[in-house]
């Protein structure tokens, strides 16, 4: 084969694999999109925090919650679950906090244990701001994303900085980027991007203070565009039994 052949060859692959392979710039840029233009969105994750006391190698404490959330742009209305089990004293214990919000007015079920409450809130972004450290701060990250109120804690996926590639992973059985940010500071997080619906699968981040440091791990199932049943948007105190 002719050796300019050749070459012009292998540059035009190079050209086609960069024009395959999107920035991270752009990844970011396609990952708020899928957010803010979502018509309708649905997930189900897990919040994991691994606590380990300063000189030690191994985490001496573990948290899991669950949350899950509904929201459908058209309609204004938005749901956001989060519920944790501890076990004190051979006694599981469970918290449950349920937001729900029409539209027009937002409540808020609190379930702990046998104390139980519902109370109407001043707003959606008031209400997610109070959970949000119960929750983990997944009150705070996707619904940070798909709504327009304010939550005034933690912070959200929109607000990253230095957002750079650092590679391809798989995230339940999906092949994702794989994104390293600045959230503030020297704090950073890693995120794993759908390379097909562009949404989060999961997001981990960690906190180093004088004597603890935590690593904190969020998955998603997410869903987008896809129909919500008046059920999964719906305030029933039995979300939280």
């Amino acid at each position: 084969m002719n050796k300019g052949i050749l070459i012009s060859l292998v540059l035009l692959a190079g050209i086609s694999a960069n024009r395959q392979q999107p920035t991270a710039e752009q990844i970011y840029d396609r990952m708020r999109k899928a957010y803010t233009t979502a018509q309708t969105y649905q997930d189900a994750g897990t919040v994991t925090t691994w606590y380990t006391d300063k000189g030690d190698k191994e985490p001496n404490h573990t948290t899991s919650l669950n949350f899950e959330t509904a929201f459908v742009r058209s309609a204004n209305r938005f749901k956001f679950r989060y519920e944790q089990s501890k076990s004190v004293m051979f006694t599981n214990r469970k918290t449950c906090y349920l937001v729900v919000s029409d539209g027009k007015s937002t409540r808020m079920l609190k379930s702990q244990h046998k104390d139980r409450s519902a109370t109407h809130e001043p707003s959606l972004g008031a209400a997610l701001t109070a959970i949000s450290e119960g929750s983990g701060t997944a009150a705070r990250k996707i619904p940070g994303m798909l709504l327009s109120e304010p939550i005034k804690a933690s912070w959200d996926p929109k607000k990253l900085q230095s957002v750079k590639l650092i590679g391809k992973a798989t995230q339940d059985g999906q092949p994702c980027y794989q994104l390293e940010a600045v959230v503030w500071g020297k704090k950073k997080a890693q995120l794993w991007i759908d390379q097909q619906t562009y949404l989060i699968r999961r997001i981990d981040e960690d906190y180093q203070s004088p004597t603890v440091s935590t690593r904190t791990s969020i998955t998603y199932q997410p869903a987008v565009n896809k129909s919500v049943k008046d059920e999964a948007l719906a305030f029933k105190e039995e979300y939280c039994d």
